[in-house]
């Protein structure tokens, strides 16, 4: 179908296009510096959790620099000994995207490497929401976008984001499930959507800027003195190809009782574990 095609296109426009601009941003001098003395950094994510915010934020660090690698998930193109494989050739002084489960032989690759990881996460309602209209409005390649397109109104695409499309989209609450193996490693922060989104989505200034400092402690940057401030005005942008609203709190604007309580049924206590009450909040 030519939006397939069309898309395809456009794509790979923006893939190239932005591999260029992270080509030109590693010749910096300390970039290049970043590669012998820089961490290793896993910046693994939830699907519809924002990306974008901490790749912003690791773009900003001196010695830090983006791979340039589109972000590796579990698809037909890449298989789990394919991912580990990867995981083992991060350098120094890069960082990968990833939206990855907590299995086994990724976390044993990280470890080979001594890599930190970032692991960013969001209310599940409101990834809900971004799913569907992601796979609705932006991803046309998505194995699950036809049965999407076909559905007869917002509401049951919603109830598709949370219940997944058997053999081309999982639960929603599988997708937590997979990834709480994450949680407990010393070499992991998790990192949620609504502390880094700021006041430009609805969040604070104040958590925004010590969620940073967090990052920056993290990989081991306290004593480089990074002027926080200065960073966040060059970090966050709406520029992501990906990019919608990134509001916190835009699911009560499409959900009612009966989707509530199927995600709710659905999760049972699995929001709880990543720090989110799905009943009194």
């Amino acid at each position: 179908m030519a939006y397939i095609k069309k898309s395809k296109l456009e794509r790979t426009r923006r893939y190239l296009f932005k591999k260029a601009g992270i080509t030109l941003n590693g010749f910096q001098l300390s970039k290049i510096n970043g590669r012998f003395s820089g961490p290793t950094v896993l910046s693994n994510s939830i699907p519809k959790s924002g990306t974008h915010l901490i790749e912003c934020v690791l773009e900003q660090l001196p010695p830090m620099r983006n791979a340039g690698l589109r972000t590796i998930s579990e698809n037909k193109q890449l298989n789990t000994v394919q991912i580990a494989n990867k995981l083992r050739n991060l350098k120094k002084g890069a960082f990968y995207n990833a939206h990855i489960p907590a299995r086994y032989e990724y976390i044993d690759s990280i470890d080979a490497i001594s890599a930190k990881v970032l692991l960013l996460v969001r209310d599940p309602r409101d990834i809900a929401v971004s799913r569907y209209k992601y796979v609705t409005e932006i991803d046309m390649l998505h194995p699950a976008h036809p049965f999407f397109a076909k559905a007869s109104s917002d509401k049951e695409r919603l109830k598709m984001a949370i219940l997944g499309v058997q053999g081309a989209m999982p639960s929603l609450a599988d997708v937590f499930r997979d990834f709480t193996g994450w949680l407990n490693l010393e070499n992991v922060l998790v990192c949620k959507f609504e502390d880094l989104r700021g006041e430009a989505g609805g969040g604070s200034a104040d958590k925004q800027k010590n969620k940073v400092e967090q990052i920056i402690s993290h990989l081991g940057f306290s004593e480089m003195q990074i002027d926080v401030d200065v960073l966040l005005k060059k970090a966050f942008s709406q520029n992501s190809s990906t990019f919608r609203k990134g509001k916190i709190g835009g699911w009560q604007d499409e959900f009612d009782e009966v989707t509530l309580s199927l995600l709710r049924e659905q999760f049972g206590d699995i929001a709880m574990v990543f720090g989110y009450d799905l009943v009194n909040n």
